[in-house]
């Protein structure tokens, strides 16, 4: 029995028998209510492609994660570096906090952290208030990157900038 006021978390668990201690192993309390996040099987995608989830991202690209009990609401990063923490929620990609664009309960948009670059593949999970969820593998290839598209239907002319900033196309290519 949990007893009454105990801070929500993970806590220390042993147990006691004829004066003899266990172990020590963590022990999570959590608040009436509440439910671990949980990633979509395949739900982490390119976010310039949205290619089914089996389709490899490369370090650096953008992607999305989609599942249930993502985070508490609905936020967008308002500064630059991203935050790796957006209302409590953390993406662990390979070990390694992603930034993070946006969090809403079913989905997140990160960056795919560079410190991955090289990898073939990571486990992914989704922190809500320092509390694990899931863990699915995501697939990394350094040549699988996306390019998001002028119409957003993810076809036809991307959406790219030359180096001075102006919008590349055929009248204004770059080299």
């Amino acid at each position: 029995q949990v007893p009454f006021g105990l801070n929500w978390g993970k806590l220390p668990l042993s147990v006691e028998t004829n004066g003899l201690s266990s172990n020590t192993e963590d022990f999570t309390v959590t608040l009436p209510g509440f439910s671990f996040p949980a990633i979509n099987q395949d739900g982490i995608v390119n976010a310039a492609s949205y290619a089914p989830g089996d389709t490899p991202l490369a370090a650096g690209s953008i992607g999305s994660v989609f599942g249930i009990g993502l985070a508490p609401s609905i936020a967008g990063a308002t500064e630059v570096p991203l935050p790796r923490d957006l209302l409590g929620v953390a993406l662990l990609i390979g070990g390694v906090q992603a930034p993070l664009f946006f969090a809403a309960p079913n989905q997140l948009n990160f960056q795919l952290p560079e410190e991955l670059r090289g990898l073939n593949s990571v486990l992914a999970t989704v922190f809500t208030n320092g509390l694990p969820g899931n863990s699915v593998l995501l697939n990394l290839d350094s040549r699988s990157s996306g390019i998001f598209s002028f119409d957003s239907s993810g076809m036809g002319r991307g959406a790219v900038l030359n180096q001075d900033g102006s919008v590349n196309g055929p009248s204004n290519p770059e080299r």
